[in-house]
C-alpha cells in the first residue's frame, strides 16, 4: 500500500501544474490630507530622500491656476502653490532630487500659440525657489562657445521629459521646437543642461540624433553620469535611442542590436549596472510583457518574454493587460499590472526566472492611487475619497517555493488517509492544504512609478 501511495506522489508531482506566488506584506506608514482642490487624477508623484513623496497636480481657476505640490515626508505633509510671475502656471513634470526638494517643469496653460513661458526650476526640501530657467533663455541664446546654443525653429513649448544626473549635478530638460520642412511641420527635442549648485545655464538647443526629429519619451543616466534617451520619432523609424554625456558628445544605441519601430516602451532605467528595458509588441494580440537587461553599449544580458495571464495557486485567474511600470534592484527587476481596479506585481530575477506574482488587494479598502518606490523600498499608496486622504504603506515580500494545487506533501498525514480516499483505478487523489512560505526580504527599487500618471 505504502508502494502504490508513493507512486501516486510521482504522479502529483510530475503531471501537475505548479504555481509559485508572492505575498505581499503591507506596514502602514502614514496618512495625510490631500488641498482641498487637489485633484488626485493625473497626479505626477515621485518618492524622494528619506521617504518623501511628491504629489503634484495643477489646480484652481483663471488667474489664479497653480502648479500646487505636496511635499508628505515621516513628520507631516505641506502644500506648496508655485506660479511664475503671479500668472497661471500649469505642472508639466517633477523630478525629486535625492539630495532634497525636486525639479519642476512648468508653463502657462492660458499663453497664446507662440508665446513663450515654460521654466524650469529647483525648488529646495524648504520650499524655496533657488533658481529658474526660463524658455526665453533657450530661445533667446547664442550659438556656442560664446552662448549655450541657437534653438531651432519657432517655440512649440516645453516638454515634460527631464532627468537629473547625481554624478555630474546636472539636469537634463527639453524643448520641442517646430520647422516647416516641404510644407510639412516637423518637431525638434532640444536638450538644455542645467547645473544644479550654482543654476546656471550651460546647454541649449541640442538636438539629439536625425536633425532631433521626434519627441524624447524616456531618459535615464548612467552610473559614469551619461544619459539615455528613447526617442519617438512619430512614425518614421519607431523608438530611436541616444547617449548624451550632457556636453558635446551624442552617439547613436540600438538595444539588443534590434530595431524598435514597432514596439511600444513601458520603461527604461539604469540600474545595479545595467540598462533595462520593459516593452509591448503591439502587433502580439495576446499583449505579453517583454524584458531585456543589457549592459551599457545595449549588448543582451537577458531577455523574457512573460504571458499577459496570471494563475494563482488559490485558483484565480487574471488577465493582466499591458504592465504599467517596472523596477530594478539586486534581487528582482519588477513589473506592476492594473487590472479590474486592483493592482498586482510580478517579480522576476536576473537570470529571468520569476517567483511569481503579488495582489495588493488585501492591503487596504481604499482606492488604489499609485506604487512609487526608493531607496527605501516599495511603497503603495490608496485614496480615501471621502475624507481626500492619501494612506502610504511599506511593501515587503515573502515568496513561496512552486506549489501544487492538488497537494501539499508537507501536511499529509498519510496513516489518517483510507485507501479507499486515495486510490483508485488510474492514481490517487488528496485535498489541497496550505502552503509553506518563507521569507524573501524586503524588495528595494529605485524608480519612482505611477498608477494615475507614470514618470
Amino acid at each position: 500500500m505504502v508502494r502504490r501511495i508513493a507512486a501516486c506522489v510521482a504522479i502529483w508531482l510530475f503531471s501537475a501544474n505548479a504555481f509559485a506566488d508572492v505575498e505581499v506584506i503591507p506596514t502602514a506608514l502614514r496618512d495625510y490630507a490631500l488641498p482641498s482642490n487637489f485633484g488626485l487624477a493625473n497626479s505626477i508623484i515621485a518618492s524622494g530622500k528619506d521617504e518623501t513623496t511628491y504629489l503634484a497636480n495643477t489646480t484652481g481657476e483663471g488667474g489664479n491656476v497653480r502648479c500646487t505640490v505636496v511635499v508628505a515626508t515621516k513628520v507631516d505633509a505641506r502644500e506648496i502653490d508655485y506660479a511664475v510671475d503671479g500668472r497661471p502656471t500649469r505642472c508639466l513634470s517633477l523630478v525629486a532630487n535625492p539630495n532634497g526638494g525636486f525639479f519642476l517643469r512648468a508653463d502657462n496653460p492660458q499663453a497664446m500659440p507662440g508665446d513663450v513661458t515654460g521654466i524650469t526650476a529647483y525648488v529646495d526640501a524648504n520650499g524655496v525657489e533657488q533658481w529658474k530657467i526660463r524658455d526665453t533663455q533657450l530661445v533667446d541664446a547664442q550659438a556656442r562657445p560664446s552662448g549655450t546654443g541657437v534653438f531651432l525653429g519657432s517655440y512649440a513649448g516645453a516638454f515634460d521629459t527631464m532627468v537629473y544626473s547625481p554624478q555630474t549635478d546636472r539636469l537634463l530638460a527639453f524643448t520641442i521646437g517646430r520647422l516647416s520642412i516641404n510644407q510639412e511641420d516637423k518637431f525638434i527635442a532640444q536638450g538644455h543642461v542645467v547645473d544644479v549648485a550654482t543654476g546656471d545655464l550651460l546647454r541649449s538647443g541640442q538636438s539629439i540624433g536625425q536633425a532631433g526629429l521626434g519627441i524624447p519619451i524616456a531618459a535615464t543616466v548612467r552610473t559614469d553620469g551619461v544619459f539615455t534617451i528613447a526617442f519617438d520619432t512619430l512614425g518614421s523609424q519607431g523608438l530611436v535611442f541616444y547617449t548624451y554625456d550632457g556636453r558635446e558628445t551624442v552617439e547613436e544605441l540600438e538595444p539588443l542590436s534590434e530595431r524598435w519601430e514597432d514596439r511600444v516602451l513601458i520603461q527604461m532605467f539604469w540600474a545595479e549596472e545595467t540598462l533595462n528595458f520593459v516593452w509591448l509588441d503591439p502587433t502580439d494580440a495576446s499583449v505579453s510583457t517583454e524584458v531585456a537587461i543589457t549592459n551599457a553599449t545595449g549588448n543582451a544580458l537577458l531577455r523574457q518574454t512573460f504571458t499577459s495571464t496570471y494563475r494563482f495557486a488559490d485558483g484565480a485567474f487574471v488577465a493582466l493587460g499591458a504592465p504599467t511600470n517596472a523596477w530594478r534592484d539586486a534581487e528582482y527587476l519588477t513589473t506592476s499590472y492594473v487590472s479590474d481596479g486592483l493592482v498586482y506585481l510580478r517579480l522576476i530575477t536576473p537570470e529571468g526566472e520569476s517567483p511569481g506574482m503579488g495582489r495588493l488587494d488585501g492591503i487596504t479598502s481604499y482606492t488604489p492611487a499609485a506604487v512609487v518606490s526608493g531607496p527605501q523600498g516599495l511603497r503603495f499608496l490608496a485614496f480615501d475619497a471621502p475624507s481626500n486622504r492619501i494612506y502610504e504603506y511599506a511593501l515587503s515580500f515573502m515568496d513561496a517555493p512552486d506549489y501544487n494545487p492538488d497537494m501539499g506533501l508537507a501536511d499529509v498525514d498519510i496513516p489518517d488517509i483510507g485507501l479507499g480516499d486515495v486510490l483508485d483505478e488510474v492514481g490517487c487523489g488528496c485535498s489541497s492544504v496550505a502552503r509553506a512560505r518563507t521569507p524573501a526580504g524586503i524588495v528595494l527599487l529605485v524608480l519612482g512609478a505611477l498608477i494615475w500618471r507614470r514618470r
